[in-house]
């Protein structure tokens, strides 16, 4: 069982791997994306052990899956009935961790979508940041549940870009996931995301936590990730410039909104169902975010992106 934080889990590996018996089953813990190769952290297991072990890589990938869900450690310390996903490239792996797994008051599921298991728990760290930035600037209830909804579609949208499965981001490691972490104080991302919403930079804010926030390491990875396969991420873009080590809140300005008119017809996201009349449907690089404003690129998740008519919005179920 690897319950190490992404950034340190390649090297904690190559220190373990020789204990580490040849068929042993690798459960993953970790919610996070490599900073460096942009590999999730199966990959990481499988490409590490077969490296420092000398045993077949695709051998790895087999024997290498993931635990997610809505599995906030302080309350399963507690016994607090949860349920969770074990995913593993074959079922009756899956199967075989979940038993071990199994307690009372802890139900673990199984799939074999390793990709959307992984996206599902890693992104949610983003869009957790950003449910706790709302709450340090002191918006309300709906604007998080914006970004709560908006932030499952654009999770969703890059783990089918990746092959993953629509269904298991409506499971318990898509929304489930999703809806703890943003909704908790326990959670560790969306106390660093109010802490900066609330004025600290974000070295103040990596100086106040004693706990890692994966979101701060994993969101640059998550947007050129989301890039790569040419998937639109706004969210994750404003949470990226956020994090920024030069940000300051002065960029956050109700003016920035109407800095974002790019006319490109409809958006429509076909996986949610839901459309909108926005001008803003178009990608922008960082540097641009920079100019633009984090408001501006929060406003366009939103389909909000400007102060002027644009068109009729429609969310069908």
């Amino acid at each position: 069982m690897a319950a190490i934080p992404a950034q340190s889990l390649r090297a904690q590996l190559a220190t373990v791997a020789e204990f580490i018996d040849a068929d042993a089953v690798v459960l993953s813990l970790a919610k996070g994306l490599e900073s460096a190769t942009g590999l999730r952290m199966t990959e990481v297991i499988a490409q590490a052990l077969a490296e420092h072990t000398g045993s077949d890589h695709e051998d790895w990938v087999r024997r290498s899956c993931v635990l997610s869900g809505p599995n906030l450690a302080m309350e399963i310390a507690r016994e607090e009935p949860t349920a969770s996903v074990v995913a593993a490239p074959e079922l009756t792996t899956a199967a075989w961790v979940a038993r071990c797994c199994a307690a009372p008051y802890f139900r673990p599921y199984t799939n074999t979508d390793v990709t959307g298991t992984e996206i599902g728990g890693l992104v949610k760290n983003v869009i957790a940041l950003c449910v706790g930035i709302c709450d340090g600037r002191g918006y309300g209830d709906n604007s998080k549940a914006s970004v709560m909804t908006r932030g499952l579609a654009e999770t969703t949208r890059l783990a089918l870009a990746l092959g993953g499965d629509l269904t298991t981001l409506s499971g318990l490691s898509g929304m489930g996931d999703l809806v703890a972490t943003c909704s908790s104080s326990l959670s560790r991302n969306h106390t660093a995301g109010k802490l900066l919403g609330s004025g600290l930079t974000i070295a103040q804010v990596q100086d106040a936590m004693t706990q890692t926030a994966e979101a701060i390491r994993s969101a640059p990875a998550v947007l050129a990730l989301a890039q790569e396969h040419d998937v639109e991420m706004p969210i994750t873009e404003a949470v990226w410039v956020c994090c920024a080590a030069t940000f300051r809140w002065i960029s956050w300005h109700p003016s920035c909104s109407a800095a974002i008119s790019n006319p490109k017809g409809t958006a429509h996201d076909q996986h949610c169902g839901e459309h909108s009349g926005d001008r803003g449907g178009g990608r922008y690089g960082h540097q641009t975010l920079r100019r633009r404003g984090v408001r501006g690129s929060f406003l366009r998740a939103l389909g909000v992106l400007d102060h002027r008519p644009f068109g009729v919005a429609r969310d069908q179920p």
